[in-house]
């Protein structure tokens, strides 16, 4: 009791007997701020898991149109007519600002938190703004590759297996070869139709996900900009000048 009242007496006034709440491992000094860590990190998490999601199936999408139209293209020595959707979705982009930057989004709101860092939450509430228009974007391009593999389906289903449809050089080709080729490249269309419209789907969600997040980095903003914080003593007002975390000299 002796030890617990001299580590009483210790403490500054201004942090009288605060709970510490752990967010995503970091204590935070109050459960207000605590509350407002909980939902920014989590709103991160939500754009990491769906973004991620997004982004690896948007390549598997990219690979199977490809790889599909490279088969067809060879096995009957034709040109498909939709050729110029292929490879119409960027791995660089999908790879940058699907699967990269989101985990690094989520660990700068973590070092903001700790940190108490006004300038690199508005960078992260600027980032989250601009997350919106580039989900908005990645839908749209969606959207696109969906149109795209109608075509590719159609261009398919159109040539007919006969002497002057699909051809192929090798002399051992035949009718039932020009069949299955085709209805390979149709059934791997169809998937990859599926992916597409999956991929749209989570863009259009992870553009929500993007606007809670920036909701939540500036209302993180604002609570900083008002002399909360997470970590450490709250800024107080002293003889008109302001402080963090000044014990009473008493």
């Amino acid at each position: 009791p002796l030890l617990l009242s001299l580590n009483k007496t210790a403490l500054p006034s201004n942090l009288d007997f605060v709970d510490m709440a752990k967010v995503f491992g970091v204590e935070v000094s109050s459960d207000k701020m605590a509350g407002i860590a909980k939902k920014l990190l989590w709103a991160h998490c939500c754009v990491v898991f769906m973004t991620v999601l997004g982004g690896i199936l948007s390549i598997v999408g990219n690979v199977t149109m490809t790889a599909a139209i490279d088969d067809l293209e060879a096995d009957t020595n034709s040109e498909a007519d939709a050729s110029e959707f292929n490879g119409a979705g960027s791995y660089t982009v999908d790879i940058l600002g699907r699967l990269i930057i989101p985990v690094c989004l989520f660990f700068l709101v973590r070092f903001a938190i700790q940190g108490n860092n006004q300038g690199l939450m508005r960078c992260v509430c600027f980032t989250d703004a601009c997350g919106i228009c580039l989900e908005f974007c990645g839908g749209i391009v969606s959207v696109i590759m969906i149109v795209a593999m109608i075509v590719l389906k159609e261009w398919a289903e159109d040539e007919e297996c006969i002497d002057y449809g699909y051809w192929n050089d090798d002399p051992n080709w035949t009718h039932e070869d020009c069949m299955k080729a085709r209805e390979d490249a149709m059934s791997v269309f169809d998937t990859a139709l599926i992916i597409y419209i999956v991929v749209a789907i989570l863009a259009c969600l992870s553009m929500l996900v993007c606007c809670w997040a920036t909701k939540e980095a500036n209302d993180a903003q604002n609570a900083l900009t008002a002399g909360e914080v997470f970590v450490g003593a709250p800024v107080q007002a002293v003889q008109g000048e302001v402080v963090v975390g000044k014990a009473d000299q008493q």
